[in-house]
């Protein structure tokens, strides 16, 4: 009996987090690196400077990582190496966690590094002892935290982080940008269980409640503002829908899709016009709110030290310096200025495994069983990427749960345990063959 079944087996606290490890430690990760309490200047976080905050952050990723590390002290990832979509997840993280070691901002480098070999442990844990179950809790966890922080940004509205986020809804001090990615992949997960024909392992909330969750979480993306995050929902809904639906009938939706939208755009059109330029002017709408002007500034930097680029953390400083805007502003562009275009190979590989290996199993067998979320959800992270640096960074929800991703399709891929026969049936002596009825008396012999 393993450790965790004799935890389930006494009951009590350790039975719950040996039932439910996979969704605190997500949870953990995701809460310590995406949600913020305060404003701060973007100059502050890659100038050295720690504050409450910042150490609350480091000690949950330091406790999630300290706790993988008791757990499963006996398979470490050299022992067991990654393998798939993870395997070039490792490289990845591997050139991240050398290019701290030329980063302008070492502290901070060294930091953004740690949280993401914690991460990277995270992934290869799931993969090898995590099962579907879990995971889905996972999934179910998080889109309740969705919900629950939504609820919280309705009822205690926290004071805007900038003039430019007046208007849009988000929780807390976390950034519209930030939180209408969380509404958009909770939308998605949710809209993909609602739209299951079988319910999957794990917890079961009904039709009702998967519903009231993605109206909840569809109402907080529309209410940020968000374009890129909007596209990306939409997206990754239209895949589950049809992911979920038999051969036929996903011909025939995808074919009645597109004049379905077109009608619906044309009846929405002047709400539409005014979600996509937000009251902005033409010269802001050309410029993308400046992102233009910061992705010039990128390629000019990139073509000074092209293939390993400036070390993690350099794009806030960077960009902060030539235009205001802290980051990439693009999952692409975040890469290859931290990492440079050896690591926007490596990454590229890892977001193309994921897409693949969510539709086809290595073996060329059936279908993937969970891919519509697995898949929709990945679509999502990527196309709202575009205008957000979030899957090309390190320790935030885009770039985690394609991590998470990465395990979950490693334990649909783990082969099925071989049950051999015990030591006692292995020498048990054969049954003697039974004996044949004697012949009646009076029988002719044949």
């Amino acid at each position: 009996m393993t450790v965790g079944a004799r935890a389930r087996a006494r009951g009590g606290p350790r039975s719950f987090l040996a039932a439910h490890w996979p969704a605190a430690c997500v949870l953990l990760i995701i809460v310590a690196s995406s949600y913020k309490w305060r404003v701060r200047n973007p100059t502050d976080a890659v100038s050295g400077s720690f504050d409450l905050a910042n150490l609350v952050e480091i000690g949950l990723f330091g406790a999630v990582g300290l706790g993988l590390l008791v757990a499963f002290r006996r398979d470490l990832p050299l022992r067991h190496p990654p393998r798939g979509p993870l395997a070039a997840g490792a490289g990845y993280i591997g050139l991240v966690v050398v290019s701290a070691s030329y980063s302008p901002y070492p502290a901070y480098a060294v930091v953004r590094a740690g949280e993401a070999l914690v991460v990277l442990a995270l992934a290869a844990a799931l993969g090898r002892h995590a099962s579907r179950a879990q995971l889905h809790g996972v999934a179910h966890a998080f889109v309740a935290l969705v919900v629950v922080s939504a609820a919280v940004g309705l009822v205690l509205p926290f004071p805007v982080v900038s003039p430019l986020q007046v208007g849009r809804f988000t929780w807390l001090s976390v950034h519209p940008n930030v939180s209408s990615v969380f509404s958009a992949l909770a939308l998605v997960i949710a809209v993909s269980h609602l739209s299951a024909r079988t319910p999957p392992p794990g917890p079961r909330w009904g039709r009702p409640a998967h519903a009231a969750a993605a109206a909840v979480c569809a109402a907080a993306l529309l209410a940020s503002q968000t374009r890129g995050a909007a596209a990306g929902a939409l997206a990754g809904c239209a895949l589950v829908v049809l992911l979920h639906q038999p051969l036929r009938a996903r011909v025939q939706l995808a074919l009645a899709l597109p004049p379905v939208v077109g009608l619906l755009g044309f009846a929405a059109s002047t709400w539409i016009t005014g979600f996509v330029t937000r009251g902005e002017d033409p010269e802001q709408l050309a410029t993308l709110n400046a992102r233009t002007d910061l992705w010039t500034v990128a390629v000019e930097a990139v073509e000074r030290r092209p293939l390993f680029g400036y070390g993690v953390g350099s794009p806030r400083g960077i960009f902060y310096e030539a235009t205001g805007l802290g980051g990439g502003h693009n999952e692409v562009i975040n890469v290859v200025v931290e990492v440079g275009l050896v690591g926007l190979a490596v990454w590229t590989a890892f977001v193309v495994g994921l897409l693949v290996r969510s539709v086809r199993r290595p073996d060329g067998g059936g279908p993937v069983v969970d891919a519509p979320v697995l898949l929709g959800s990945t679509a999502t992270i990527v196309i709202a990427g575009i205008f957000y640096d979030g899957p090309g960074a390190i320790a935030t929800l885009s770039s985690t749960w394609l991590f998470v991703v990465a395990g979950w399709i490693g334990v649909l891929q783990r082969p099925a345990p071989v049950h051999l026969p015990t030591l006692s049936a292995r020498v048990r002596p054969p049954t003697a063959p039974a004996r044949w009825p004697a012949p009646a008396t009076g029988a002719r012999p044949r």
